[in-house]
Order: structure tokens, then C-alpha cells, then sequence
């Protein structure tokens, strides 16, 4: 047995290999990870719309026949990278109107989402009674690709608009209101969506103009004082031209502003 047992360990010393150092030419992991960069991210978002009132909002239309032109959400988008590129370049001017754009979209959400609820409870007032709100038999999808966050925040007030108007719809339709008062809640919206969707936000106007343009008060500050005036906007908060009061969804102001033409 013991003859046996050391012809077996011979056996196996013969066919155990020595292990062999690992060849450094394919020990690149390291200098891949170093070398390669992944790419940029992308991502996919949709918005689904079920009334024609929403619908129209999004790409918009132009003045034409008496009618007034609509910017619409893909227009909105636009103006608001433009308004962030001058941001994120040091244009206090900008930066202020993120501000503006940010409130409005807020309040008209907030306004929205109220008179939803204020109508819901309508919806609800007859326990007997359940109603579903109305949907479209054949939705829209509207993909949404937007250069900066304020694109999403249009089409989430968009969402709900059309949520709204599919709560007042199903209220009219269902006798919970008349139709004098479907109207009314409808119109109560109308003015800050226009404001926001057809004439844009009158708030900005690219000067190229700089935070140390004004402290300096170069020829190009007094021509962008001259311009915002024309636009009523005539002084710029102190936190806002300091930099410490800005958006929640502005991009970082640049380390070197551009440059500027200075007087």
C-alpha cells in the first residue's frame, strides 16, 4: 500500500505543472482603464399627452392671420440654453432671468395643480358616483430631448395642464360644472401658459455682457444697462450680480468668464 501510495504522489508531482509568472504584455487592464474614457450619457424620456389643448403647446406655430405666434415647449427649451450658456459665462443678466423663468414655471404648476385638486373634489362630491377621467383612445408621444433641466420642467407643467384639462372635460361632461364654468377654469390658466408657450419670457436678451463688465462698468455694461431698460428691467439684485442667489437648475459659472469688450 505504502509502494502504491508514493507511485500515486509520483504520478501526480509528474503531471502538476510549476505555474508560470503571468506574462506583464497581457497585464494591460490597468493601463486601459487609464487610457480609455467612457462616452457621454444619454438617456431616453417621453411625454404622453391626451388633450389637443397640450398638444398644441408643444412645437408651437407662428403669427400668422391675426393669430399670436406660440413659441411652444420646443421653443421655450431653446430660449432657456440660450439663457444658461450666458449663465454659466458670468452674465448676471442671465442669471436673473433663470430666476424669473423658474418662478413662473412654479407658480403656474402650483395654480394648476390647485385648481386639479379643487376640481377632483368636485369629481368626488356624489359618493355614489365614480367617475374616471376621461383619456384619449390615441395618445401623443412626444419624446423629450432638451439641453438643459428647464425643457423638463415646460413639459411637467405641460403634463399637468393636460392633466387639467382632461379633469375640467370629464366635470363638463358629467354635469359636476356647466359649461360657462369649464371655460372660466380653463381661461384662469391661460395667461401665464401664454406667457410661458406663446410670446416667451421677455426677460433676457443676449449683450455678451459680464459680472466684471459691471463692476467695471465697461462700454458693454452701459449697453446692456441701455437694452434691459427697454425691457423694464432696470437693477440687478446685489446677491444676484454676486453670484450667491441663482437658480436652482443653473449650470456652474465657468472659472474663466468669456471674454468681453471692454470700454
Amino acid at each position: 500500500m505504502a509502494e502504491q501510495r508514493k507511485k500515486k504522489q509520483s504520478q501526480n508531482g509528474a503531471e502538476r505543472k510549476p505555474m508560470q509568472p503571468a506574462d506583464a504584455s497581457t497585464d494591460n487592464t490597468s493601463q486601459v482603464a487609464a487610457d480609455t474614457r467612457p462616452g457621454v450619457l444619454r438617456n431616453k424620456a417621453s411625454l404622453t399627452l391626451q388633450t389637443t389643448h397640450a398638444q398644441r403647446l408643444v412645437q408651437g406655430r407662428e403669427g400668422a392671420g391675426g393669430k399670436q405666434p406660440i413659441i411652444g415647449l420646443d421653443g421655450l427649451a431653446r430660449y432657456a440654453a440660450q439663457i444658461s450658456n450666458s449663465a454659466a459665462a458670468g452674465d448676471p443678466y442671465a442669471d436673473l432671468a433663470l430666476l424669473s423663468v423658474e418662478g413662473l414655471l412654479a407658480d403656474t404648476q402650483k395654480m394648476i395643480r390647485n385648481l386639479i385638486g379643487e376640481i377632483s373634489d368636485v369629481l368626488d362630491s356624489v359618493p355614489a358616483v365614480e367617475v374616471e377621467l376621461a383619456q384619449s383612445v390615441v395618445p401623443v408621444q412626444v419624446p423629450l430631448m432638451f439641453a438643459t433641466p428647464y425643457g423638463f420642467l415646460g413639459a411637467y407643467l405641460l403634463a399637468d395642464y393636460d392633466e387639467l384639462v382632461r379633469t375640467v372635460m370629464t366635470a363638463r361632461h358629467c354635469a359636476f360644472i356647466d359649461r360657462n364654468r369649464a371655460f372660466s377654469h380653463l381661461l384662469r390658466t391661460g395667461r401665464p401658459i401664454r406667457r410661458l408657450f406663446c410670446m416667451g419670457p421677455p426677460v433676457w436678451r443676449y449683450t455678451g455682457v459680464t459680472r466684471e463688465d459691471i463692476v467695471k462698468n465697461t462700454k458693454l455694461a452701459q449697453q446692456a444697462k441701455l437694452a434691459y431698460a427697454n425691457m423694464n428691467i432696470h437693477d440687478i439684485p446685489a446677491d444676484v450680480l454676486q453670484g450667491s442667489r441663482r437658480g436652482r437648475y443653473a449650470p456652474p459659472i465657468r472659472q474663466t468668464p468669456a471674454p468681453s469688450a471692454a470700454g
